[in-house]
Formats: structure tokens, C-alpha cells, sequence
């Protein structure tokens, strides 16, 4: 059902591979010929930068047309604006599918700007018919809420579909996503809506085990919807429901933990990391605790140590590695995620303003009746 076979996207993973590996210095400049000639593709890329920029003027231009269309035939009817929108959308995913059957594009950003463009006229088209509905049809449901969901709805088929036709994984996770948010336009009991996102999120993880990416998005998203101290609803009954979820926040990070070691996944190992460490964070807020100026400086000397405890831990194995762990920087990418999170916390830092100074008001000088020195004269000279 994919339009790119999956040998070929293998071949490009392995390509991304090889260059990653010259980069940390782990291959050699001229090694890469060699191993590059069984990983030949008809397949054209681009940068991530040009990829971008490509993406955003194609969006630009999708939406410039659409209003230009309105504009010039004048259509001021809801239902013939989402007829346009629909229309659109076909023009744009056959656009997407041409450029890939025909010019063999891969991950270019035209086409993905086409095929995501699709999916957000669709969703448009579809609101813009709701909008007109009566409030009686709406099954008793406020018409915002209503149309909420089912552009999460549409946003969730959209973004599957697309991941499993041209193989976009961030559509996927959109999807993921999307779909776990339905229930909060649609349920006000707030247990109740955590819960059904929660089951979605759980029964998405059981899914999609095999996939790195997906794996760690379903237990972030279930760890956020059980955190009731990190999302906009506020549970303030301290039932059964409140305290299970306390449990959980706790459970979740050592389950993906343990998963992640076992498996050797290292997104996995590091949204668990950063779970734990949100756990920690919120402890107070969920036992009812007054927070302290100083917590925050506790907190962060204890990730030091712990940091400074593990990476010695592993350092003094075999080989300067624990259990096939190590603490090195093997990847040059690690070294570029770390440089892009310190430049991240420097500019983001927040910035104290100045208080200005006091200003304190001095004795003007007299000058008048010759007391400054003017050989004696007087004022009226």
C-alpha cells in the first residue's frame, strides 16, 4: 500500500547511516565510495534546510490559491467554500502522487506540503458544513465542540493515511495524537475523558510495538493525560481516580525504563528519563505540599549527581561501558543535540531587569552676589 517499497526506504536509512558515521569519525572520507555502491536509489532528496523552505512556500502557495479562487468567482456560501476546499484537496494529493510516481521524490517537500495541504482542506471543508448545521442536529453538543472533533477525527484518519501511503512519519504521529484528543471536545466529565484517552493511548502502544517512534509518542501522550498536574484540567477531588493516577506517573517512567534497556531503544530511554523527571517535579503538587523557592535548586543538584554517579558508574566497567552502555558520545548528532539544548536553555534563560538607580537630588550651586569668586563684585554688577 506504500508509494515508496520499503527496500528502497531501507536503502536510504542505510545511506543516512554511512554519512553519520563518516561525521563521528567513525568511517574513513574514502571508505564511503566503496560502501556506497550497493545502496544506489532512484530516489531524489534534498537538505533538511532547503526541505523546509520548500515545504513553507508550497503550504504559502496552497493557501494563496484557495483564497485566490474564492476571491475571484466570488463564493460566498459556506457549502460552495467547502466544495472549493474539497476540490483542492484532490488537485493537491494528486499533485503529491504525481510528483512521486513521476519525479521520484523523497522527503522533498513540495509533496509533503501537498499531502498534509489536503488533509487540512478537507478538515476545512468539513467545518465549514458543520458551521451551518442547526444546534439541534449537533447531538446535543455545543457546535465548537462538535467541529473540534471532527477535525481531530479527520486529522487522525488524514494523517494515518498518509503515513501509510507516502510513509510520512510525523503524519503518524499527528494522528496518534489527534485521535487521543477526541474525547476532550466530546466528554465534560474530566475522568472520564482522561480515561478514554488514556485506553486509546494504551491500545495505540500495544499497537505499534516494533516502532521506536511511535512507541515513545503513545507513552508520552499516556503519561500526559494520567499527569493531571501538567494538562489544563484540574481534578480537585482526591478520590480513587486522583491517587491511581499518582501511581501511575510512577509506574509508567520504570515501565518504559525497563522496556528501553532491554530493548536497547534509546528514544524510548530518554522520554522515560524525561517522564521520571517530570514525576519528580510534580510529587509536590500531587501530595499537596507547599512548593519552595529552593526546590528547584535541590532538584537540580540532584540531577547532577545522579548524572555525575551514572556516567562514573559506567565509565568504571569493561571497556569504559556497562552492560553494552557507555557514557562516550559515540554519534556526532548526540554532540549537536547537546549544542542545540545548550543554546536553547542560554537564550530562553530568563532575564531579571534591571532596577534603575536612585536618583538623588543635589544642591545647586549659587552664583549670585559675586560668591563664586568674582573678585568681589556685587550682584548688581
Amino acid at each position: 500500500m506504500r508509494r515508496y517499497s520499503r527496500e528502497a526506504e531501507e536503502t536510504v536509512q542505510a545511506q543516512d547511516l554511512i554519512w553519520e558515521w563518516m561525521r563521528s569519525g567513525l568511517l574513513e572520507k574514502e571508505q564511503i565510495p566503496r560502501l556506497s555502491e550497493d545502496l544506489q536509489t532512484d530516489l531524489r532528496r534534498t537538505n533538511n534546510f532547503l526541505r523546509l523552505v520548500l515545504f513553507l512556500f508550497t503550504a504559502i502557495i496552497i493557501g494563496a490559491s484557495v483564497l485566490l479562487l474564492i476571491d475571484i468567482l466570488h463564493i460566498t456560501e459556506d457549502r460552495a467554500r467547502a466544495m472549493a476546499c474539497v476540490a483542492t484537496a484532490a488537485l493537491c494529493f494528486g499533485l503529491a502522487e504525481c510528483l512521486v510516481a513521476k519525479f521520484r521524490v523523497y522527503r522533498f517537500g513540495v509533496e509533503e506540503a501537498l499531502g498534509a495541504g489536503a488533509v487540512v482542506l478537507v478538515i476545512n471543508a468539513v467545518a465549514q458544513m458543520m458551521s451551518n448545521l442547526n444546534m439541534d442536529s449537533m447531538l446535543m453538543m455545543s457546535n465548537i465542540d462538535s467541529i473540534l472533533a471532527m477535525a481531530l477525527a479527520l486529522g487522525a484518519i488524514g494523517g494515518l493515511l498518509l503515513y501509510l501511503w507516502f510513509g510520512f512519519v510525523y503524519a503518524g504521529v499527528i494522528a496518534l495524537a489527534c485521535a487521543a484528543m477526541i474525547p476532550f471536545p466530546l466528554v465534560h466529565p474530566v475522568v472520564v475523558r482522561h480515561l478514554l484517552a488514556a485506553a486509546i493511548l494504551l491500545v495505540s502502544f500495544v499497537v505499534v510495538r516494533g516502532n521506536d517512534l511511535f512507541q515513545a509518542t503513545a507513552l508520552v501522550g499516556l503519561y500526559v493525560v494520567l499527569n493531571l498536574h501538567i494538562g489544563p484540567d484540574a481534578v480537585l477531588d482526591r478520590g480513587s481516580f486522583y491517587w491511581t493516577t499518582y501511581g501511575m506517573i510512577w509506574l509508567l517512567p520504570i515501565l518504559g525504563l525497563r522496556l528501553s534497556l532491554r530493548a536497547r531503544d534509546r528514544l524510548l530511554m530518554d522520554v522515560s528519563g524525561a517522564m521520571l523527571i517530570t514525576t519528580f517535579a510534580t510529587n509536590k503538587l500531587y501530595l499537596g505540599l507547599q512548593p519552595q523557592t529552593w526546590d528547584p535548586i535541590l532538584f537540580g543538584l540532584f540531577l547532577m549527581i545522579a548524572a555525575v554517579w551514572i556516567r562514573r558508574w559506567l565509565s568504571s566497567g569493561s571497556s569504559g561501558a556497562r552492560f553494552g552502555f557507555t557514557p562516550a558520545r559515540i554519534l556526532n548528532r548526540d554532540s549537536r543535540l547537546m549544542t542545540v539544548v545548550s543554546t536553547a536553555s542560554a537564550a530562553f534563560q530568563p532575564q531579571a531587569s534591571p532596577s534603575a538607580p536612585a536618583v538623588t537630588e543635589t544642591a545647586k550651586p549659587q552664583f549670585a552676589g559675586g560668591r563664586s569668586g568674582g573678585a568681589g563684585a556685587s550682584g548688581e554688577f
